[in-house]
């Protein structure tokens, strides 16, 4: 697993120095199977609770206006957040219930199990995310608590969609679990019975994943249109995102 994820830290992109935060990442700069790269227009993050006043200013030297939080309204209401510079923030809960719960009680076996659940059970949801995302012409942010599973799954549609290749949809998934090893190491001791595998990005989990995605949809792009999304809705994201 180390070697894999050596190979993954060199073709995913790294945090940006938004304090304090440990994997804020853009989305730009990976490159697709049509010999393109992908622009800076989309981040991903882990939660911003508690970002600095020179944190938040580098988030607004970013021009992003728009932050859409993944986390559930009792996440929010234990870690508020506060948003010294004017951004429109949207809340658009993932995983509500399994994450009010704080990821203490889930029954199933492995990550790629719930991922498999969002895309097929939220899929409500995940359509007003994604046509929120279809409409902003500034960087929009995402964000979760740890900023890989829910997030991870957003991104991973978002690259999908644009046919970035394989490695960097897998690796900008699985070196999550790299970048949170500092904040996964305090939650561990406050809250033991959280199931070691929310503390984890395995790779094997985004494949599963990724084979469901494709096995029943083909593509992001049948999939987000299978959710309700226009052409329309589809190509300005794809724009969004691409040089």
């Amino acid at each position: 697993m180390e070697s894999v994820m050596t190979e993954f830290l060199k073709v995913a992109n790294k945090p940006l120095a938004v304090e304090t935060t440990y994997n804020f990442r853009s989305l730009e700069n990976y490159p697709t199977y049509e010999n393109k790269r992908t622009k800076a227009h989309y981040y991903r993050s882990d939660s911003l609770s508690n970002v600095s006043k020179e944190g938040w200013k580098t988030v607004s030297d970013l021009n992003i206006d728009l932050i859409i939080d993944l986390r559930s309204k009792t996440e929010i209401e234990s870690s508020k957040s506060i948003y010294p510079c004017p951004i429109q923030i949207v809340q658009m809960s993932l995983l509500d219930n399994m994450a009010s719960s704080g990821f203490k009680n889930s029954s199933l076996s492995n990550l790629s199990s719930i991922y498999i659940g969002m895309l097929e059970q939220q899929q409500d949801k995940l359509a007003d995310i994604f046509k929120l995302l279809s409409v902003q012409k500034h960087p929009t942010l995402f964000h979760c608590t740890a900023g890989k599973d829910r997030t991870g799954v957003v991104s991973m549609l978002l690259l999908d969609l644009v046919q970035v290749k394989e490695e960097h949809i897998l690796a900008d998934y699985t070196v999550s679990q790299y970048y949170m090893k500092k904040p996964f190491a305090k939650i561990r001791q406050q809250y033991p019975s959280v199931t070691n595998m929310f503390f984890t990005s395995p790779v094997d989990d985004m494949i599963r994943t990724r084979k469901w995605l494709k096995s029943q949809f083909g593509t992001a792009g049948h999939y987000l249109s299978h959710l309700g999304l226009s052409l329309k809705d589809i190509d300005n994201i794809k724009k969004n995102l691409m040089e």
